[in-house]
């Protein structure tokens, strides 16, 4: 398949279901990351918390004398991309 075309999926529960695809080929998935903001309680203190995914990326107030929370690297919009490969037998194994 010619390089940037979409590739038709089936999902099954939560499962992405394929075709055969060559070997060698490169998939890149792409999904949004839905991103919320919310007034909460956080013990005795009212909060405003933004949370990307299940990260949180904004916690206001921040803290008079030391932070509520600390800053991670999450709050970008651009994942980082990471090559990942597998072992796929030949043949199943029964033991």
């Amino acid at each position: 398949m010619p390089s940037g075309l979409a590739v038709p999926f089936d999902e099954q529960k939560k499962y992405m279901v394929l075709d055969r695809r060559s070997a060698g080929e490169e998939l890149v998935f792409t999904f949004e990351l839905p991103q919320r903001t919310m007034k909460t309680k956080v013990g005795h203190i009212d909060t405003t918390i933004t949370v990307r995914g299940n990260e949180v990326v904004a916690f206001d107030p921040p803290g008079k004398y030391y932070p509520f929370w600390c800053y991670k690297k999450v709050n970008q919009d651009k994942v980082p991309e990471v090559l990942r490969s597998y072992f796929i037998p030949d043949k199943k194994i029964s033991w």
